[in-house]
């Protein structure tokens, strides 16, 4: 009977070590990701590509999760899911900054290449006929 309760606690002591394994696993190809594409997403050149990346980086966060076993998550230290969700709200705010930043850019392209001017011709009877096809 001694023997079957050391067998448990063996047991039991793999299975943790196994999972705390995995969680560190977790944790380091996560945090990695996040950094890598916090700092992709703070140069994207316009919207398409900030996008591109944003769903790059959920593919590939689901790829991480996918492969770990599962409720490996519950094995993270309180520090470590600290972190996952303070680089995971970088990346967010990283992509939101971005895309103001874009979207500003791209309405005062707008304004500014609105005539300015009163010079320019707003009908065909302020051109002068010499410069009418046919004339």
């Amino acid at each position: 009977m001694l023997l079957l309760g050391l067998v448990f606690v063996s047991c039991a002591r793999e299975q943790e070590e196994q999972s705390r394994e995995e969680s560190i696993k977790l944790y380091r190809s996560i945090s990695s990701l996040a950094e890598t594409y916090i700092d992709s997403l703070e140069n994207a050149k316009d919207t398409l590509a900030l996008n591109s990346l944003m769903e790059r980086f959920e593919n590939r966060l689901d790829d991480i999760n996918y492969a770990v076993i599962p409720d490996t998550d519950y094995s993270l230290s309180e520090d470590e899911n600290d972190t996952i969700f303070m680089l995971l709200t970088q990346v967010m705010a990283a992509r939101r900054t971005r895309m103001e930043e874009l979207l500003s850019r791209r309405l005062q392209i707008v304004e500014d290449s609105l005539s300015q001017d009163d010079d320019s011709p707003t009908s065909v009877d302020s051109i002068p006929p010499s410069r009418i096809a046919g004339n």
